[in-house]
């Protein structure tokens, strides 16, 4: 019988190919066996992967609000808000101090409306109680240069102080619920912390 050209060489190349295919499948069904074990005894499976054991120490700890100062979005009020208000209490601001060339930032405990009241640097007005990182001031914010942190809101928008939970001062030390009650409380002209017992 005739085959036309090549016939013959494209069965032996599908055989061949039969061939590997067969031994392939053989091979995937095969399995190793414990040494001496009898045929057909059960095949040992592979271990599972040992778990990573990690050191408490090498874990790197997650920041904490805490320890992660919040982000500012500070802005200047515009002429009708520079004299502050009752509206800023419990509000973040940082006022600029000629002597030490810098911003301090602090948050408003109280505010005063006697326009006779002198604040801590000898101003003569309306009065701003803020504590600072290292101490509390009377401040007049209308001879003042200061800004307000809009991420608390805007300007004129009331921010409560949270008095039975105290008060975290900005880059200082955290106020208890009976010494805040007592600053927010006190008419008093101060320029500093009280003294602390250790």
């Amino acid at each position: 019988q005739a085959h036309r050209p090549g016939t013959s060489a494209r069965l032996g190349a599908g055989a061949a190919r039969r061939g590997l295919s067969c031994g392939l499948r053989n091979m995937a069904r095969t399995k190793t066996r414990m040494p001496n074990s009898p045929e057909g005894a059960k095949v040992a499976e592979a271990p599972p992967p040992a778990a990573v054991q990690v050191k408490p120490e090498e874990i790197e700890p997650v920041p904490s609000a805490a320890t992660t100062p919040p982000r500012r979005s500070w802005k200047a009020g515009k002429a009708d808000m520079r004299e502050g208000g009752a509206w800023t209490v419990g509000r973040t601001v940082r006022v600029w101090w000629d002597g030490e060339q810098r911003w301090f930032e602090g948050i408003v405990l109280s505010y005063n409306n006697n326009p006779h009241r002198i604040d801590s640097h000898g101003n003569v007005g309306n009065i701003h109680r803020v504590v600072y990182q290292d101490g509390i001031y009377d401040e007049n914010l209308l001879h003042s240069t200061w800004e307000l942190d809009t991420r608390e809101g805007a300007f004129g928008l009331e921010v409560p102080i949270p008095m039975d939970a105290g008060l975290q001062v900005p880059h200082g030390r955290f106020i208890k619920a009976e010494e805040l009650a007592a600053l927010v409380g006190s008419s008093d002209r101060i320029t500093s912390y009280p003294e602390q017992d250790e």
